[in-house]
């Protein structure tokens, strides 16, 4: 058994008789050259091969799992043996150390499959070949795309406003080959660094020059109508002057509309959800009316649209009629600032200034009705009936279910448990999610639902609904419960945190599924959806 650190089990084996456990030698090719068999019994893992490999190089016999031989172009019998349990392996191996014959021809097999596949010159010469396809492959012109984030207020627009930074951050860092123009509000003209971006630009509709041109063009309007004559500078003649300013064939609109300033090009829309079409009861009326027109036009008539999450893609093909080969579904991913690494003199600065202790209920979320918060509190008068309820720590701004959610927590004598701390900044927020007990996040409608993600990167555990999107985010790595059963919701919270075994184990969980979602695939997928639409423009006009 050659390999450097053995496990205390593994060097146990050396007690057996005819075991020897090297620990860690300077060169394997000595204990390969005198080996009649090379066993690679893995049970988990991956990697490059090598051990089956080496072996390989030497010409020797090799006995592994299907998966110690994953992903090499192996033949069982041919050029390797498989087996995959002790069973298996045992009798594979003694069959092959009283067969020498076969042994050799097994080994023979093995290095013409390495020299032909897998030698250092030979891999060279794939590997620019496939730089060269791709080379051929880059498009005659590069793309060129407007981003519309006129709406992008710091601090005000909530989650789109975390992912138009990112992706943004992730397209200036890749790409320095397509033309992108930001459509910015003139308070966040200086958001992003362009500096050495020639191909990127930013353009302001309510800075000084625009808005003074807007004024002059309404009086010079108005002056020739007074005179009964026509202005050939029309509103339209505006518009299409303000689209040629763009330099743009698409726009990617993010807040899930197409503005009308810009509705004359080619769309990709990015939409987070359409949960009005679900919870119309939520909108008042007139809400419900605009949202309808405003969403349902500007989804028929963008040409491809990035859903956020594969939920929200199937609300939009289910109840709107949208095409499925018009929607792809890109997710997001936690902010790069949610880790779970502690930070003790931020962390313990953030408890000193809400005056918090550790282990709280922790539920960020605006008090819209659909984040349930009346949910929690139920199940908080549950707990407290049973011996005691945990302090619940609400972070967001009020909504129009506060007034509601405070008749409540009154009526429930929770006045003393309850915590609403407002608007947080971004970078207190990790500190908040690494000293909770557990995240609760019970709403009854998310297109995609980032507080679940934020926690499990910060390593919190999380209790959270079983609706909308929430499992297709939270995997195996969250309790979910009925966003309308608060005993479900009571029994799953005192189970998080009564139960440190379970607490380690979702949090391991969650550790390991928000590191399946990254900014970097998300900027990637967007461009490769804009990139589809910009290929159908060429093909189109060619044609």
């Amino acid at each position: 058994v050659v390999g450097k650190s053995p496990a205390g089990e593994v060097r146990e084996l050396a007690a057996l008789p005819g075991v020897e456990v090297t620990g860690m030698v300077p060169d394997t090719r000595d204990y390969l050259a005198r080996a009649s068999v090379v066993v690679v019994p893995l049970r988990f893992g991956s990697g490059v091969r090598n051990k089956i490999l080496e072996a390989w190089g030497m010409e020797k016999c090799v006995v592994s799992t299907s998966l110690g031989a994953e992903g090499l172009d192996y033949r069982h019998g041919g050029n390797l043996l498989i087996a995959d349990d002790a069973a298996a392996l045992a009798e594979t191996i003694v069959a092959a150390l009283g067969d020498p014959e076969r042994r050799r021809a097994i080994g023979a097999a093995g290095r013409r499959m390495a020299a032909r596949l897998h030698d250092p010159g030979a891999a060279a010469a794939r590997y620019y070949a496939h730089l060269r396809a791709a080379a051929a492959e880059k498009p005659e012109t590069p793309m060129r795309v407007a981003l519309d984030m006129r709406w992008l207020q710091p601090g005000v627009a909530g989650g789109i406003e975390i992912q138009a930074r990112l992706l943004v951050s992730e397209l200036l860092a890749l790409d320095g080959y397509n033309s992108s123009t930001l459509i910015l509000p003139s308070v966040s003209r200086y958001l992003f660094d362009l500096r050495r971006r020639p191909n990127f630009r930013v353009i302001c509709r309510d800075s000084i020059l625009p808005v003074a041109q807007d004024l002059l063009w309404r009086a010079a309007a108005s002056a020739h109508a007074r005179l009964g004559l026509d202005y050939w500078r029309s509103r339209e003649v505006r518009q299409l002057e303000f689209l040629r300013s763009l330099e743009a064939e698409i726009v990617y609109s993010f807040p899930g509309y197409i503005h009308p300033e810009v509705r004359h090009l080619r769309q990709v829309l990015a939409v987070p959800d359409i949960q009005h079409e679900y919870l119309p009861e939520l909108f008042c009326e007139e809400a419900l009316r605009e949202r309808r027109r405003i969403y349902t036009e500007s989804i028929r008539r963008a040409d491809l649209i990035c859903a956020v999450s594969e939920f929200t893609r199937r609300t939009l093909i289910e109840r709107l009629g949208t095409p499925p080969e018009k929607v792809v579904a890109v997710p997001l991913a936690a902010d790069p600032v949610f880790r779970p690494a502690k930070d003790p003199p931020r962390d313990e600065a953030v408890l000193r200034k809400y005056r918090l202790e550790r282990g709280y209920l922790f539920f960020p979320a605006h008090v819209w009705r659909h984040k349930n918060h009346r949910a929690v509190v139920s199940a908080m008068s549950i707990l407290g009936a049973r011996g005691g309820a945990p302090v619940l720590v609400c972070t967001g701004e009020a909504r129009e279910g506060q007034p509601e959610l405070e008749r409540q927590i009154a009526e429930c004598s929770l006045a003393e448990r309850v915590r609403f701390l407002g608007y947080c900044p971004r970078e207190e927020m990790p500190s908040l999610y690494r000293n909770a007990g557990c995240l609760v996040f019970p709403s009854r409608f998310e297109g995609f639902g980032m507080p679940v993600l934020e926690a499990m990167a910060c390593g919190c555990p999380v209790v959270a609904s079983n609706a909308a999107s929430l499992p297709e985010v939270a995997g195996n790595a969250a309790l979910l419960v009925d966003p309308e059963d608060t005993e479900g919701l009571a029994e799953a919270i005192a189970q998080v945190l009564g139960d440190q075994g379970l607490r380690r184990e979702l949090r391991a969980r969650g550790l390991a599924r928000a590191a399946m979602f990254s900014w970097r695939r998300h900027a990637l997928e967007t461009v490769a959806v804009l990139r589809r639409l910009h290929e159908q423009t060429r093909t189109h006009l060619t044609t």
